[in-house]
Formats: C-alpha cells, structure tokens, sequence
C-alpha cells in the first residue's frame, strides 16, 4: 500500500503542477491580450490635421485629347489659418493654378497610384508658389474621376 499511496501522490502533485502552470499561462495570455500592441496605440491615437481648405470641384480636358477629362475636387491641409483667408482672397491663383496643374496629365499617368501622388504634390508646389501667409502642408482628394 506504500507504493500505492506514494504514487497517488505523486500524481496529485503533479496534476496541481500542471494546473498551476495552466493557471500562470492563461493569465500571461489574458495580461497580454489587454495590453495594445505598438501599432494599436497609433491606430488610437487621433491624426490632427491642420486647418483645411476645400476647392471647388474642377473639369479639365486631359493634355493628350479633347475626349477625355478629369474632374477632380481637393482638400487642402493648412500650415496657419491666415493661410485660408489667403486663399480665399487669391481664388483666381488658386483655380488657375489647379486648372494649369490639371490640363497638363496624361491617363497614362493617371491611372497609377504614383501618377495621382505625384498630381498631389503638383497641385501642392502650384498653390505654394504664390502663398506669403504659409504653405499647404498636404493635398487630398474630395472627389477624382477621370475618363
């Protein structure tokens, strides 16, 4: 019966061992699920934007055809906000700026992401071009269709 008991024993030492271990690994699995990740933590964190500035919405014959256009609307990121009210004084620039910016693409060009990156950054060195109060920062599409 010695040998009985001390391997009952045994066993049960070891099935407490085993559930003890099970325990520690659950609550190590649980800590660290409720923990954010670094990618997390900048997905939660809130993207502030400058003041911005919508355009009116564009139509423009592509610079290889008459048949083809594009119209497109922007949102411009601001530096400041006297930069809006300089944009609002300098309409004209600011349209023929686009318009400038516009009539010069390709559908080639812009049937790639880089073409429409690189119409971005266009418009952003047009419209900087004549700004004294501050620069635009980023540009975005409101709306961009092409045919």
């Amino acid at each position: 019966m010695n040998t009985k008991e001390g391997l009952a024993k045994n066993i049960r030492l070891i099935l407490l061992a085993v559930v003890i271990l099970l325990l520690g690994v659950f609550v190590f699995w649980i800590v660290n699920l409720s923990q954010p990740t670094k990618g997390q933590e900048t997905e939660n964190k809130k993207v502030q934007l400058g003041p911005m500035f919508e355009t009116e919405s564009f139509t423009v014959n592509l610079s290889e055809s008459t048949k083809r256009y594009i119209k497109a609307q922007f949102a411009l990121e601001l530096s400041n906000s006297k930069v809006k009210s300089e944009l609002e004084e300098k309409l004209p620039l600011l349209q023929d700026a686009i318009i400038t910016v516009l009539a010069k693409q390709s559908l080639e060009v812009l049937s790639t992401p880089e073409g429409k990156e690189k119409l971005k950054e266009s418009v952003m060195e047009a419209v900087n071009s004549f700004l004294e109060k501050g620069k635009v920062q980023k540009v975005y599409f409101k709306s961009f269709l092409f045919s």
